[in-house]
């Protein structure tokens, strides 16, 4: 890992996610989109584009989902 400064690459990466990726619109968004189409993919449940798989996976998990066979079930 390289250092940049004071803050390392990985670490200012994470720190330029906005916090508000987890607020209620977003999961009504995402639920929404999910029960839609429950065989759509995590990354295009996204209501921005600029969402990371890791926002998304806690945007999802309080909502209930998980993935089954392909599937999003509640």
């Amino acid at each position: 890992m390289q250092e940049v400064g004071e803050v390392r690459l990985c670490e200012k990466a994470r720190s330029e996610i906005p916090e508000t990726t987890t607020d209620e619109s977003h999961q009504e968004h995402v639920e929404a989109v999910i029960q839609d189409d429950c065989q759509i993919e995590q990354k295009n449940s996204a209501p921005k584009p600029e969402i990371c798989n890791e926002r998304l996976g806690h945007i999802i998990n309080p909502l209930g989902f998980r993935k089954v066979c392909s599937r999003w079930v509640p």
